[in-house]
């Protein structure tokens, strides 16, 4: 909520959009010289039916070049909503509202305002609960499409989900990313540093494991592998609470050590694990050449620098099965990104989430991949920066891929897990 002012060509700003505008359908609107906003669509279409806006209400919305007048733009408005062309939205009857939980009318004084929205009296328990659990914003249908809306636990499938097609605008991702960190510097910034030291901690604690043979090693690669899928999902959940508008402090990124650290640690790390045994036929043929001595050459006994054909052979077989790994390997790496979001948020198990991941990523892979190629050149430019950039570079790339996953997953039910 803003005063509007007039920009150069004598029209009205339009407000900076930023947390719910971009990636759940938010509108503003003008009001005695103010805007007013960002409101979601179910309970702008809700401000339609009471009367408070009217067919010469100034509205604007993301991706609207200007403020125009609501009833030049409501059929075309409630036609991309899916209602029937030419529907219109019946007003409320005076002294009514709609309980935001089941979506019907009722007599303002048998509604209770709870958490700033009005509830009926069968809703109140549920929405109590929803209040405790950080998912006050939810609700189940906004009267005109049936979507979900507000808080986006909704109640699609998976494959209703998988059905809607999607895009990665990745400038628009990073610019807004860019923006809340400017906007909010300090609970983000410090959230990553906490990550960052963590990580480093965990990395020096494991030094002296590598003292020891094997043994040492492997647990030198377990440990960290099974804890940094809890820290990741801590993070992920910090600015996911941001980007839907709750408050949040820097202690929040260690919530993943909690119940369900359990199965955030295989979240992480059972698709790090099967994506490193793609290397395994690369190992067996490395320790193969190995104690075989087919490495060094043997002067008149090969036929390429010396070396028999045996050996060239496992060279090749060596060239060809590290290659298909590391293809294979960038591949999976790339189409798991959304599994520790998906049991940290949705509440999957890490395989269903694995799964979920593949699939949504796979209708738009190379999109996914620009991304990720684009987050990478930001983050080796916070590195030039004497290394003091990667702590703005870090919280932008960390907020820009949370609000992808927000972009992609939006109105898809949770599991009711603990």
């Amino acid at each position: 909520m803003g005063r509007l002012g007039e920009d150069p060509e004598g029209g009205l700003k339009l407000p900076h959009a930023y947390h719910h505008s971009q990636f759940i359908m938010s509108w503003y609107y003008a009001q005695a010289d103010e805007s007013k906003g960002p409101i979601p669509e179910p309970e702008f279409l809700d401000l339609v039916r009471q009367g408070v806006i009217q067919p010469t209400t100034l509205v604007w919305r993301e991706g609207m070049p200007q403020w125009v007048a609501w009833g030049t733009i409501r059929s075309e408005v409630l036609t991309a909503a899916g209602a029937q062309p030419g529907a219109t939205i019946a007003p409320l009857p005076p002294g009514h509202s709609l309980c935001v939980a089941c979506r019907q009318t009722f007599p303002d004084d048998d509604l209770v305002l709870l958490d700033g929205r009005k509830v009926c009296a069968a809703c109140k328990p549920v929405h109590l609960q929803k209040i405790q659990e950080g998912a006050a914003g939810w609700t189940p249908g906004d009267g005109v499409t049936g979507q979900a809306s507000g808080h986006p636990h909704g109640d699609l499938t998976p494959e209703e989900i998988l059905n809607r097609d999607y895009d990665v605008p990745v400038v628009e991702l990073i610019s807004a990313a860019g923006s809340a960190v400017k906007a909010e510097p300090a609970p983000l910034i410090v959230s990553c540093l906490l990550i960052l030291l963590v990580s480093w901690g965990i990395q020096l604690v494991t030094i002296p494991f590598q003292l020891i043979p094997f043994v040492g090693q492997i647990i030198g690669m377990i440990l960290p592998a099974l804890l940094t899928g809890p820290l990741f999902a801590g993070l992920f959940l910090t600015f996911l609470r941001h980007i839907r508008g709750e408050k949040i402090s820097a202690g929040d990124v260690f919530c993943g050590f909690g119940p369900r650290f359990r199965t955030l640690a295989m979240a992480y790390f059972v698709p790090t694990f099967l994506s490193l045994l793609l290397f395994v036929p690369s190992v067996v043929l490395m320790l193969l050449m190995g104690f075989s001595g087919s490495l060094v050459p043997t002067p008149g006994a090969g036929t390429v620098g010396g070396m028999p054909n045996a050996s060239v052979a496992l060279l090749v077989a060596l060239g060809a099965t590290s290659l298909v790994a590391g293809i294979v390997y960038f591949y999976l790496t790339i189409s798991w990104i959304y599994t520790v979001p998906l049991v940290a948020d949705r509440k999957y198990g890490y395989w269903e989430a694995m799964t979920l991941s593949r699939r949504m990523v796979s209708k738009h892979f190379w999109q996914h991949l620009w991304f990720l190629m684009f987050c990478g050149i930001i983050n080796f430019i916070g590195v030039l920066a004497c290394c003091v950039g990667i702590v703005i570079a870090v919280p932008i790339i960390a907020l820009a891929a949370t609000m992808l996953y927000e972009r992609l997953f939006q109105g898809m039910a949770a599991k009711n897990q603990a």
